[in-house]
Formats: C-alpha cells, sequence, structure tokens
C-alpha cells in the first residue's frame, strides 16, 4: 500500500468514526446530501456508512393522526369487533361507502408538458399559460364497495352541501337503497359509513332501520383515514 492509499483509507475510516460518533446527535429528517455535505464525503460514502457501518435504514416520514392512549384503545376495541366479524363471514356481506371530492381544475407539470413554439409569444398564444384560481372547481363523488360488487357513482349536485336531508334523500333513497335491494335482497348484510354529521344524524339512523332488513346493522366508523384526505373517522358502532 503506497502512502497516499494509506493516507486516503485513514482518512476515510476517521470520517466513519466521526459519523459513529454523532450518532446519536443527528436529528431526524436530515438527508443523506446534508450529512455527507457536513461530513465533506461524496454522498456514496455517507449510505455506505448509514448502511454497512450503522446498519441503519433511512425511512421516509409519514403522516399520521395523533393519537393518545384513548385513542389506542378506541381503536383496537373496534378492530377487534371487525376482526370478530370474519368468524362469522359478515365481512363478506359489509357495504363499505365513502365520499370524496376531486378538483376538476386541469393539473399540468411544466416541466412535462413543454409547448413546442418558435419564440416566447407563440408559445404564450398557444396557451402556453395555464390559468388557477384560488378555488378551483371540484367534485363530491359517493360510491361503496363489497366483497363481490360496488355500487355506482353517485355525484353530488355541484354548489350542494350534504347535510342530513340531502344524504338520506339523494344519496340514500335515491342510489345507495335500490342497489342494496337488489344487489342483497333479503339477505343479512352491514352497511358502513364513515362519521360525518350528516351520517350520525338520529333521522338518517332511524331512516335506515325503516328501510333496510332487520337483520341488518348500520356500522359508523370503522378504518382510521390519513389525516391528508376525507377517508375515515372513527366513531361509535349502533
Amino acid at each position: 500500500m503506497t502512502c497516499k492509499e494509506g493516507t486516503s483509507s485513514h482518512r476515510h475510516d476517521s470520517r466513519s468514526s466521526q459519523s459513529r460518533s454523532r450518532e446519536n446527535q443527528t436529528h431526524s429528517g436530515r438527508s443523506m446530501r446534508k450529512m455527507a455535505k457536513e461530513y465533506q464525503m461524496s454522498q456514496g460514502s455517507m449510505r455506505t456508512i448509514v448502511k454497512d457501518k450503522l446498519k441503519m435504514i433511512p425511512y421516509r416520514m409519514q403522516k399520521g393522526a395523533f393519537l393518545n392512549q384513548k385513542n389506542k384503545t378506541f381503536r383496537m376495541k373496534k378492530a377487534r369487533k371487525l376482526l370478530a366479524g370474519t368468524k362469522d363471514g359478515s365481512h363478506l356481506t359489509t357495504l363499505f361507502t365513502d365520499e370524496k371530492i376531486f378538483t376538476v381544475e386541469a393539473n399540468k407539470n411544466g416541466q412535462n408538458h413543454p409547448i413546442i413554439a418558435t419564440d416566447y409569444q407563440s408559445a404564450c398564444e398557444k396557451e402556453k399559460i395555464l390559468n388557477k384560481t384560488s378555488h378551483p372547481a371540484s367534485v363530491m363523488v359517493f360510491s361503496g364497495i363489497t366483497a363481490d360488487d360496488k355500487t355506482p357513482l353517485i355525484f353530488v349536485d355541484p354548489g350542494v352541501k350534504v347535510n342530513q336531508v340531502y344524504y338520506r334523500e339523494t344519496i340514500l333513497k335515491l342510489g345507495v337503497l335500490p342497489w342494496a335491494n337488489s344487489h342483497y335482497g333479503n339477505r343479512p348484510c352491514t352497511f358502513q359509513q364513515d362519521g360525518a354529521p350528516a351520517h350520525r344524524a338520529k333521522r338518517t339512523q332511524e331512516w335506515y332501520r325503516a328501510n333496510f332488513p332487520s337483520s341488518s346493522r348500520l356500522l359508523i366508523g370503522l378504518l382510521p383515514r390519513p389525516t391528508s384526505t376525507r377517508w375515515t373517522m372513527p366513531c361509535g358502532y349502533i
């Protein structure tokens, strides 16, 4: 080994030792690029140290709902009830329903959708600028799915606020009920919905019991949803 090679190896080992000694000082959220720049080494060397020397893996930070002990106990209780449904097969006749808001406004990446033109003025004339508004047009869609089928998509009328009356008369009465009668008939089933105020309303629950088979049951809330969407709110069983 030459003197130059020995110096390079010693320098690499020294940096490795520095990384190991400062391991407890590093805080979450630091990228490999920033750490490599701090220790004056290449990103490849930093990845090698983290993976081979420290035996660690860089995980992406994920978003999640803040859960205290009460929330955890509550969710565990609901999860056990859901698991119990797999014993009698009721999970196969559960109609999971939800609604989602979709943005109608066009969404294009300026880098991936270039405008081919001879000059800037010509590009502008070819719709180079994509106009956006602070409140883009959107549409709410309601749907349900079960083990062997799915309901038709139900589009909420533009500008309508989904209160308990609209939910019962338009979504449930005109959309869900005809499909459920055709699909299940007189078979017992479980109707699942999230904990929105219109869903938890007393009259909505009374309407359900009056129109669905007596052997069916109503389930409000079930699965925890990501905080960035409207996909679940844990609530109580009815």
